[in-house]
């Protein structure tokens, strides 16, 4: 979150003692799914699991417009468990590009798997038979 954060706002995150942002683990919430409650003095991210507050991170981030982020509600889960994209395994030349697909495009717009699939034509140096 925080590598991102400096990214979309050009500013560093640092752990504060009486920080205003809280993360709540509640089973409550669906699975997968979560709240985000913003006020002015408070931001409260509910999640009953991990992936819950991966999302809940993503569409906090997208919130965040100059300085201000508007104060709202949100809550959300998604409608199907398994939500994934199939991609061939990038060449060592494409490896950063692949990464910045799953953190930028993926992730935030809510899949939650990927499979590689290894084409037939990469090289084992180690078994080359």
């Amino acid at each position: 979150m925080t590598e991102k954060f400096q990214e979309l706002t050009g500013k560093t995150l640092t752990p504060a003692e009486n920080g205003n942002i809280q993360f709540v683990f509640d089973g409550s919430v669906a699975e997968n799914g979560y709240r985000l409650s913003i006020a002015q003095e408070k931001t409260t991210i509910t999640a009953a699991d991990l992936r819950g507050f991966v999302m809940a991170v993503e569409n906090f981030l997208k919130l965040i417009d100059g300085d201000t982020i508007p104060a709202c509600d949100i809550q959300d889960a998604p409608f199907m468990e398994f939500r994934g994209v199939h991609l061939f395994m990038p060449s060592m030349a494409q490896m950063d590009f692949a990464k910045r697909l799953i953190k930028y495009i993926l992730s935030p717009s809510g899949y939650n798997y990927v499979i590689l699939e290894m084409g037939a034509s990469m090289r084992f140096d180690s078994h080359p038979e």
